[in-house]
């Protein structure tokens, strides 16, 4: 399982893409971390089980 790449870009102040994004919403990153924050704590439980569930059913 892979989870990583897309996540991470969503909260690197270097991606471009987002710095982009953000200056056409209007947004500062400040406000977008605020939002972001409980956003990645949620996706981290589901993924956190997702991997559990994965392991002990034998998937690979």
């Amino acid at each position: 399982m892979q989870f990583g790449d897309g996540f991470t870009n969503l909260f690197t102040p270097t991606s471009v893409n987002l710095m982009s994004c953000l200056a056409a919403a209007n947004l500062n990153l400040k406000r977008w971390y605020k939002f972001l924050l409980p956003c990645y704590v949620m996706l981290f439980v589901v993924m956190l089980i997702s991997v559990f569930v994965g392991t002990a059913i034998g998937f690979h």
